[in-house]
């Protein structure tokens, strides 16, 4: 009569027990169907970010519902509890256990892992040169972090900054290279050096559109500044380093590592095809104007571009420091680069497949005309230059190194290929080139 009376009330007790955790799968999957309802949360007002929340529950497993195999299982951990404690005893007893004054917080579950956790040996904080004199990416990031700022810009009518970048200091004295395109259009710009969070009003010494290139300058001594490589001494497979602020202040300061990928790599940015580093290193916005470094420490460029297409990974470019420092030193002597000429045009390479493709003539197509130099009005979209005095030209390279022998009103004579009415026909064209100062006015 017990016995009936006792599984009676196991029966009873397992009943309310089922009925509990329907009653918790029901509100757990009208919580689910809340959830999937509710829109993302929206990212904090400071942050600036577009972003979603994940939402995700996990299930609690249900308790066995037989007590006869609670019993059991009860039974059979005090009997193995009792085995390992009478076995580590006479272990113990016999002087076969090994201490170690390296580890602490040692966990040795039954399942034989050893959750054992070390402390780093003496001295790993310390910054060491490998063999070669070449860093760890942690040692990297101590000795040139700090060489690292923040760049805001502010455009009147707005009460906070419109755009926020990176910059690199290049000397004591306060002077700092940026992207042109990180302060374009700004009424007023601010430094934040790192570690800090008060902003620095900074004078913008010069900006060049052509090279992407801007200088400024706060009013501060004694700053930790860069050491410059040599660009054109770095190897495809190469390990770089590149710190900047992706995504604003709020992130700033931010370590990427990874490889060059690509030297002279020629990207049109912003209407002016440049020579590039390519890197794997992540570049995003607002590693702009920051620092990609060798492992030695050494500046090889300023981050400039990236592929920024969701069916691309890991595509970002470089200014490559050769490059960089006789605009830099321009700038800074002159307030733009002194003497450079330029055309006033966008162009676009024409090489020989695309030209027996089209049944056209290699050359430079000309996709667009600066409204302030002298072509405006001679040449049109949709011109190929194929001559530039007298002398084939098919590559925007080329184009350049015949540029660097002239000065600025000086003329010359552009032999183009025109199409009117689908007829081809080839013409020649003299324009006065312009002094290049860096500004830019393109038709649209």
């Amino acid at each position: 009569m017990d016995e009936f009376n006792n599984n009676e009330n196991l029966e009873s007790e397992n009943k309310k027990e089922e009925a509990s955790y329907n009653a918790f799968d029901e509100t757990f999957e009208e919580k689910e169907k809340q959830t999937a309802s509710e829109p993302p949360r929206n990212p904090e007002p400071d942050k600036g970010w577009n972003s979603s929340m994940y939402y995700g529950y996990n299930e609690p497993k249900k308790p066995k519902k037989n007590p006869g195999t609670i019993i059991a299982v009860v039974s059979c951990f005090i009997i193995f509890a009792m085995l390992v404690t009478v076995g580590y005893g006479l272990f113990k007893d016999s002087g076969n256990i090994i201490g170690s004054d390296k580890a602490n917080n040692t966990s040795s579950p039954s399942n034989g892992v050893n959750f054992t956790q070390y402390e780093k040996p003496a001295g790993a904080e310390n910054v060491e040169e490998n063999a070669d004199g070449s860093y760890s990416p942690e040692d990297l990031y101590t000795l040139s972090s700090e060489n690292v700022v923040g760049v805001l810009k502010y455009a009147s009518g707005y009460i906070s900054a419109t755009g926020q970048g990176s910059g690199v200091i290049i000397s004591a004295d306060g002077y700092i290279v940026t992207n042109a395109h990180v302060i374009s259009d700004a009424d007023a710009v601010s430094i934040v050096l790192a570690g800090e969070d008060e902003e620095i009003e900074a004078e913008v010494i010069g900006s060049d559109d052509r090279s992407d290139i801007a200088i400024l300058k706060i009013n501060r001594t004694d700053l930790p500044y860069v050491k410059f490589g040599n660009s054109d001494d770095v190897n495809v497979g190469e390990m770089v380093a590149a710190i900047g602020n992706p995504g604003g202040l709020y992130l700033k300061n931010s370590l990427t590592v990874g490889y060059i990928s690509g030297i002279d790599r020629q990207i049109t940015v912003d209407n002016y095809t440049m020579n590039y580093l390519q890197t794997d290193a992540a570049i995003n916005p607002g590693n702009s104007g920051g620092a990609l470094f060798n492992m030695y420490g050494q500046l090889i460029g300023i981050n400039s571009a990236k592929i920024s297409d969701e069916q691309y990974e890991g595509i970002g470019f470089a200014i490559p420091i050769n490059n960089a420092v006789p605009i830099i030193e321009s700038i800074i002597e002159n307030g733009y680069v002194k003497g450079r000429v330029r055309l006033g045009l966008t162009l676009q390479e024409i090489n020989e497949m695309a030209s027996r493709f089209n049944g056209i003539p290699q050359g430079l197509y000309v996709y667009s005309i600066d409204t302030t130099c002298d072509v405006y009005g001679k040449l049109q979209r949709g011109d190929i230059i194929t001559e530039f005095n007298g002398k084939a030209i098919s590559t925007i390279s080329e184009l350049y190194a015949k540029l660097d022998d002239y000065a600025p009103g000086d003329s010359v004579t552009l032999k183009v290929y025109r199409t009117n009415r689908n007829q081809g026909y080839y013409t020649d064209i003299s324009v006065v080139l312009s002094e290049d100062t860096g500004k830019t006015y393109f038709a649209e």
